[in-house]
Order: C-alpha cells, then structure tokens, then sequence
C-alpha cells in the first residue's frame, strides 16, 4: 500500500483531537465520511483542499465570534 506523507497524516488527528471530534463528527462536519477522515489520518489518503476547511475551523474555533447587534 502507497501512504502519503504521515506529517499531513499527524496533522488532521492532531486539528481533530483539538477540536474534541470524533472522525465520525468531523466528517459530517465537512461532508464526507468517516471512512475518508480515517484514511487521512493513516496517510492512505492525500489530503486534498479540503485540509483548508480543518484549517478555517480550527481558527474559528480559536477567535470569538462577532455578536450581531
């Protein structure tokens, strides 16, 4: 089996165990599977844009939100 680099790898477990998420409530979170977020995790998987959006929410998550007035 071919793996993709394990520092990608370590890096969505780590964004993940951050964000105190299951792979299961991550890949909802970013419409896909679990099965997919399992793979990156394991480099079987490239990751593609998408390492974008786990990049956004773990900022989001960080930064307060703006209340509406």
């Amino acid at each position: 089996m071919n793996t993709v680099g394990t520092d990608q790898a370590r890096l969505v477990r780590r964004i993940r165990d951050r964000l105190t998420r299951t792979q299961a409530a991550l890949a909802r979170q970013l419409g896909g599977s679990r099965v997919t977020v399992a793979r990156w995790e394991t480099g079987v998987y490239a990751i593609p844009p998408t390492a974008r959006l786990l990049q956004r929410i773990r900022k989001e998550r960080r930064e307060p939100r703006a209340r509406a007035t």
